[in-house]
C-alpha cells in the first residue's frame, strides 16, 4: 500500500475488514508489529475464529472502537519505522547504535591523525620501552592517563589503530573516556564502565 500514515479510525476499519496477516503483507511489515501498534493505540482486534465466521456467513460480533484522549493520533505504518520490542534499555540502545550509519566500526589499515589520547599513550609507551631503568606499565599509569594497551611491540600499531577507532566511536555515541583510580573507563549515561 502506498499510504503509510493512518488515523486510529482508519486502522480500526482496516483490521476489521481484512485479517492481520494479509494487512501486514500489504504494508510489508511483521504481523506482530501491526498487532503491537493496534494494542498501543487501543484498537480492538478480531477474536480467534472471527474470520471463519465471516467466511461461513455466521453471526459475528464486532468490538467498537473505544474513545481515547487523543482522538486522532497519526499512526505510521512505514516498514522503516518499525518498532522493536526490547528486553531491556541496553538492548534498545545497542540496536539504535547498530542502525547508525555515522559510526564506522571498521578499523583502518593506516591512520594519519590519531586521537589525542592515543598520541599521549603512544608517547608514554615509547617512554616505557626506551627507559634505562626498565619502567613498568603500572608505574607510568599511576602518574599519567595511559590507555590499557598491553601488547608486544610488533602488535602495538594494530592495537593503537583499534583503540583509536574505539575511542572515536565512543565519542560519536556521546560518551567519553575518563581516567579514574589509574584506570581508563568509558563513561556511558553517567556510569563508568
Amino acid at each position: 500500500m502506498d499510504k503509510k500514515i493512518y488515523t486510529r479510525q482508519q486502522l480500526y476499519t482496516l483490521v476489521w475488514n481484512e485479517p492481520l496477516s494479509k494487512l501486514a503483507t500489504k504494508f510489508n511489515i511483521e504481523n506482530q508489529y501491526l498487532k503491537d501498534i493496534c494494542l498501543e493505540n487501543n484498537i480492538p482486534l478480531p477474536t480467534r475464529g472471527y474470520w471463519s465466521k465471516v467466511r461461513f456467513n455466521k453471526e459475528i460480533e464486532k468490538i467498537t472502537l473505544p474513545k481515547i484522549e487523543n482522538k486522532n493520533p497519526k499512526i505510521n505504518l512505514d516498514p522503516r519505522q518499525q518498532h522493536k520490542k526490547f528486553k531491556t534499555d541496553y538492548h534498545r540502545r545497542a540496536f539504535e547504535l547498530e542502525q547508525r550509519r555515522d559510526l564506522n566500526f571498521k578499523v583502518p589499515a593506516r591512520i594519519s591523525m590519531y586521537h589525542p589520547l592515543i598520541m599521549t599513550s603512544k608517547k608514554l609507551l615509547e617512554k616505557i620501552d626506551n627507559s634505562e631503568k626498565r619502567l613498568r606499565y603500572w608505574e607510568v599509569a599511576n602518574e599519567n592517563d595511559l590507555l590499557p594497551i598491553h601488547t608486544d611491540l610488533k602488535h602495538r600499531d594494530r592495537a593503537l589503530r583499534f583503540m583509536d577507532t574505539l575511542i572515536k566511536i565512543v565519542e560519536a555515541m556521546g560518551c567519553k573516556i575518563v581516567f579514574y583510580c589509574n584506570s581508563a573507563h568509558v563513561e556511558i549515561f553517567g556510569q563508568k564502565t
